[in-house]
């Protein structure tokens, strides 16, 4: 395969996020297979990033096997995902040279182009979600919860999803922006329809959102046009202080003594964001009865990463998850370019605030776009070999 070939097909996958979980997998088992004749054996051996990330997945999969002898259906799951994520990471290591800044970048801009597409989609469902229904989107994305007015998934599946997808590509765009780009990619107006469909996905995506910008536009304000800032800090203030209202009527209703049956165009606030109470919200962070050896079962109402891997594997699969997403952070600390290393610590925050919220470490989009960044930190440099001496 032509190495423009190859470059073609960085861009497309980042198109990853948009495709159903199981589609994404097949078709890159079939890109593996059809591409074996032309996959590269000069890399790192396995002391490498990805290596190591391969290495946890597989000693969290043995992990498993715990809680499936305990009966927890969560745990099977669990095992299914952790070699699923060893296979892609592997596929994607080998089949692609990941040191190519054109391969690279066409990977990102793929992402971005997938993060725009939704968030495109998101404010479209939001103001009309009968259409969403209409067209049946949820048969394609697995999506079963339906959209509301002013609340919608887009394309894939889940509210929240869709939101730190949309804070993905905007953190892509302006890392972009310190390299050359066409001229559709810089426009403005990219980053205000990402950054306003947050508003329209969750609360917990309007947080991140917010934080990521203020953080781009102190460290990146060379690269934001003077005539932008303004409008994108209005909206990332918008979205905190959204937000923040949000959790102030759930955690300490009598500051405000305010009615969820309030409408808001002609909608209460009740119907758009089901307000649960602050018990539930701390029931997703308590660990008083799941700190057992053995898995005590999968409580229904913890969504996050950690509690959701305690509750399945027991200890062990716990202490797993947390050594799994800090050696992660850390590769993006200590491995990445010096030119890509502000964009590799976001990006991690993104990843990580992600997995306080669900269970996104074995998503197979983020399991992608994390052996994509494993993968460019793990290729051993070709070695110089001594000149030869004139006889």
């Amino acid at each position: 395969m032509a190495t423009i070939d190859k470059n073609r097909i960085a861009l497309q996958l980042g198109f990853v996020f948009l495709l159903p979980p199981n589609v994404s997998l097949v078709l890159l088992s079939l890109m593996a297979v059809f591409s074996f004749g032309t996959i590269s054996t000069r890399k790192r051996p396995g002391s490498s990033p990805i290596w190591i990330y391969c290495s946890i997945n597989i000693l969290f999969a043995t992990s498993c096997l715990i809680g499936i002898n305990a009966g927890v259906n969560e745990a099977s799951n669990f095992l299914q995902r952790a070699l699923v994520a060893s296979w892609l990471a592997i596929i994607v290591f080998y089949m692609f040279d990941w040191r190519s800044e054109v391969g690279f970048q066409n990977f990102l801009r793929g992402v971005m182009t997938a993060a725009l597409t939704n968030s495109f989609f998101v404010i479209v469902f939001a103001l009309a979600p009968d259409l969403y229904d209409a067209l049946q989107v949820s048969s394609f994305s697995g999506f079963d919860k339906g959209t509301r007015f002013l609340r919608s998934p887009g394309l894939i599946r889940g509210t929240d999803a869709a939101g730190y997808l949309a804070v993905i590509g905007i953190l892509i765009y302006f890392h972009l922006g310190g390299h050359r780009m066409t001229s559709w990619t810089r426009s403005p107006l990219i980053v205000y329809i990402m950054l306003f469909s947050t508003l329209l996905c969750s609360r917990s995506s309007m947080i991140l959102g917010g934080v990521i910008l203020f953080l781009l536009l102190f460290f990146w304000s060379d690269r934001i046009p003077k005539s932008s800032m303004i409008g994108l800090s209005l909206i990332a203030v918008s979205g905190l202080s959204i937000s923040g209202f949000m959790l102030i009527i759930i955690f300490m209703p009598e500051l405000l003594n305010f009615d969820i049956t309030t409408e808001f165009l002609g909608v209460s606030i009740e119907s758009v964001y089901y307000l649960a109470n602050s018990e539930d919200y701390i029931h997703q962070w308590s660990l008083s009865d799941l700190l057992t050896v053995s898995p005590t079962g999968d409580p229904a109402t913890v969504d996050n990463l950690f509690l959701k891997t305690l509750s399945s594997t027991g200890m062990i699969g716990f202490f797993i998850a947390i050594l799994a997403v800090s050696s992660f952070c850390m590769f993006m600390l200590t491995k990445s370019r010096k030119g890509e290393r502000l964009f590799c610590l976001l990006y991690a925050l993104i990843f990580v605030y992600a997995n306080l919220k669900n269970n996104y470490f074995f998503f197979i989009p983020y399991v992608i776009v994390n052996s994509v960044l494993l993968s460019r930190f793990s290729y051993r440099p070709d070695p110089v070999r001594p000149a030869r001496l004139a006889v």
